[in-house]
C-alpha cells in the first residue's frame, strides 16, 4: 500500500505504535463487519529523509494531494476516531512506550501519560531559536535556567505545561527571580514547586 499510494519503494517499517479494534456495534462501523470488527495495526514507518519526501508520488486516479501536518492540524482534518489512533501512535513513538491498545477510539488499558495530559511538540517556530555564536558579553545575566533530570533508568522527567492546544512537554526550570543567588537554587525551587503540585 505504502509503494502503491506514495510511490516510495524502501520504506522499512519497524515496531508496531498502535492496535486498534472497533467493535460491529460501534456507529463508524460498516454493517457488513463480523465479530470481533475491524482490526488496525499502525506501524512505525521512521522518519523520511528530503530525498524521499520529494520523491514522493501520488496515484493521480486515487489521490490529489498531501501534506505535512503538525499533530494538532492532522487531529482537525481525521475522523474524531483516527485522531485517536493517530495521535496514540504517535505518542508511543514520542514517548518510546509500549503499542497503545484501543477500542472503539479509547485505550483499553491505563491511558499513557501523554495521552492523559494531551501532550504535542511544539510548533516549530517557537522553539528553533537561533543560538548566538558571537562571543558573549562578560557577566552576561542568566535569564532562564532548565535542568535534565534523570531518574536510575536513565529516563528523563519532563513537565506537562497545558495550555489552550495542548499540553507542552518541558524540563523542569523557569524564570532565574532576583532572590536566586545561582541557577541551580532556581532549579530547587522549580523543583519544589513542580513536586508540591503532583
Amino acid at each position: 500500500m505504502i509503494t502503491e499510494e506514495l510511490g516510495l519503494t524502501s520504506l522499512p517499517l519497524s515496531g508496531v505504535l498502535a492496535v486498534h479494534s472497533l467493535s460491529p456495534h460501534h456507529p463508524d462501523s460498516q454493517h457488513s463487519t463480523r465479530f470481533p470488527g475491524e482490526i488496525r495495526f499502525v506501524f512505525d514507518g521512521g522518519t523520511l529523509t528530503a530525498d524521499q519526501a520529494e520523491a514522493i508520488r501520488l496515484p493521480r486516479e486515487e489521490l490529489s494531494e498531501y501534506a505535512f501536518l503538525e499533530t494538532r492540524d492532522a487531529v482537525q482534518q481525521l475522523r474524531p476516531m483516527d485522531g485517536q489512533i493517530m495521535l496514540a501512535a504517535y505518542r508511543a513513538r514520542l514517548g518510546n512506550t509500549a503499542t497503545a491498545h484501543l477500542a472503539d477510539g479509547r485505550h483499553i488499558l491505563d491511558v499513557p501519560v501523554l495521552d492523559r495530559h494531551d501532550v504535542h511538540v511544539r510548533y516549530r517556530p517557537l522553539w528553533e531559536s537561533p543560538f548566538n555564536r558571537d562571543p558573549l558579553a562578560e557577566r552576561l545575566p542568566v535569564q532562564q535556567a532548565w535542568a535534565w533530570c534523570f531518574v536510575p533508568d536513565r529516563r528523563v522527567i519532563l513537565l506537562a505545561d497545558p495550555g489552550p492546544r495542548g499540553a507542552l512537554p518541558m524540563l523542569p526550570g523557569g524564570t532565574v527571580e532576583k532572590t536566586d543567588a545561582t541557577p541551580e537554587k532556581v532549579e530547587e525551587r522549580w523543583s519544589a514547586r513542580a513536586a508540591q503540585s503532583g
